[in-house]
This record gives C-alpha cells, structure tokens and sequence, in this order.
C-alpha cells in the first residue's frame, strides 16, 4: 500500500533503532487504507519522520497485520511532486474509510 499522511505521534522505540508513528491517511493508492494507522519503522534503514510532518509512505505488511516502512523502500516526503503524479497517473487511488468500531 502507498499513502499519503501527517504523523499525529512519534514513539521512538526502546533499542533507540527506530519508531513507531501513528498517522492520519490523506490519499491511498493500491488498497484501501483506514484514515489512521501505526506504522513501525526500524534497522538501519529506518524512516526519520516528525510529528506534524506529511510524507508519501510506502507500506510492507507484515506477517502480524502491522505496518513498517523504511526509507529503502522509496518513502519520502509528500513535497515530492513528481512523486505524486506518478502515482496520480499510474497507481490506482483506492479510498481511505473511516473504521467502525
């Protein structure tokens, strides 16, 4: 899944390699996503985000249901505008739902 989102919170995790973010979905390409999730980065590689920060995230989902991303995997910051229109072109926009509790 690729997203568009603003971090809400930055946890860092405790090995001091990595974070855990939990962000607020703007756009979604390739499957629907929900309009909040949490997502884990860590290793070397590691995605440097900043609360209030907007970013274009490339997702791995793990065989556990969570998210991760890393900066290897092409996640940058949603200032990228040929990054946007390529996806706008060539991915397919999927919707970002509310979840039901």
């Amino acid at each position: 899944m690729v997203v568009r989102v603003t971090v809400d919170d930055v946890v860092p995790m405790p090995s001091g390699e990595g974070s855990t973010a939990v962000v607020s979905v703007k756009a979604s390409w390739k499957t629907s996503s929900p309009a909040r999730l949490i997502i884990n980065t860590f290793t070397s590689c590691a995605f440097n985000w900043k609360t209030g920060g907007e970013y274009i995230l490339f997702l791995i989902k793990e065989s556990n249901g969570l998210y991760s991303t890393d900066r290897c995997v092409g996640s940058r910051l949603a200032n990228d505008l040929k990054a946007i229109q390529w996806l706008n072109q060539h991915g397919k926009k999927m919707q970002v739902f509310k979840p039901v509790y």
